[in-house]
């Protein structure tokens, strides 16, 4: 069914209300969307004011209130969780169409569109791009994949929280492959900025200067523009975490593995995020990795 603004009043289901969900969320209350939600916090749900909001004691409740639902937690075997089983979204009785905004491998987003079927439930595979500022700024960008019409008909849905939306294909788990291609960029990337940046410390060159120059120079990059800044001001507050970098480098080998396609420089880049949050918070931003180079190569950002 679509959604347009004479469907507004119909409850639309939100299961997941972390960091980049509770400001999906607002931006769809927002729109003017009425929700039904649910988190493992209640504290999460509390933060949400009565008026255009329902909050439900369990999955279940939501697959009985909303014929859309969106799904944002962090794993596969969340998903399941939420999913499956008799206090499941997937036994709920009102539920045709499921939007899996989570990042999860390709090949787990097709299970999960297996199993939405056999519940008589479309899959939309519409990973996201843009981290927590964006989900706040309503500026995502979204690569969907799964059945045309539904996409067209949740569109207005999509677009209350968006600037950017690429329908990929037909087939769930394009969305998911898509997405694993900006994770791998952005990984590589990050690292070889960090590498980058260290190098230029131990030369005597500042991050101000690298900043300055290397943004009007070829080796520049969307990272290099967006993440800098937080180096050079030492301001490693998440937008995306070491922990889930680790966790999309692993997505995008798993999906290289089955489609044999070689990640060499991706498989680089892994290691040095795991062992980067083996010395630094994993809570950080992924931009923190500077600071296991800078710890390898011995050198004091403050005394630069």
């Amino acid at each position: 069914m679509k959604y347009d603004t004479v469907q507004h009043k119909k409850y639309v289901g939100f299961i997941g209300l972390g960091a980049m969900g509770s400001s999906v969320t607002r931006n769809l209350v927002n729109a003017d969307y009425d929700l039904c939600l649910y988190d493992v916090r209640k504290e999460a749900m509390d933060s949400f004011p009565e008026t255009r909001t329902m909050k439900a004691s369990s999955p279940l409740d939501v697959g009985n209130a909303a014929e859309v639902c969106f799904l944002m937690v962090n794993t596969y075997e969340q998903c399941l969780s939420v999913l499956t089983g008799a206090k499941g979204l997937l036994s709920g009785n009102r539920c045709k169409t499921l939007i899996l905004l989570s990042t999860v491998a390709p090949q787990d987003a097709v299970a999960i569109g297996k199993e939405c079927q056999t519940h008589g439930v479309q899959l939309l595979d519409c990973p996201v791009s843009g981290g927590t500022k964006g989900a706040a700024d309503g500026t995502l960008t979204l690569m969907v994949a799964g059945p045309e019409k539904t996409y067209q008909d949740c569109t207005p849905l999509l677009q209350a929280f968006s600037s950017k939306i690429f329908f990929i294909g037909e087939e769930v788990g394009m969305g998911q492959s898509m997405k694993a291609v900006n994770q791998l960029l952005f990984g590589v990337q990050m690292v070889a900025m960090a590498e980058a940046v260290v190098f230029a410390e131990k030369s005597g060159i500042p991050p101000n200067r690298v900043f300055e120059v290397i943004s009007n120079c070829a080796g520049c990059s969307n990272v290099f523009m967006s993440r800098m800044p937080s180096v050079i001001k030492r301001d490693f507050s998440t937008r995306s975490t070491l922990d889930i970098q680790v966790k999309d480098m692993n997505i995008c080998l798993q999906a290289g593995e089955k489609n044999q396609a070689p990640l060499f420089l991706t498989s680089v880049a892994k290691e040095i995020f795991k062992l980067a949050r083996k010395d630094i918070d994993p809570r950080e931003d992924s931009s923190a990795v500077v600071k296991f180079y800078e710890n390898l190569a011995g050198v004091d950002p403050e005394k630069l």
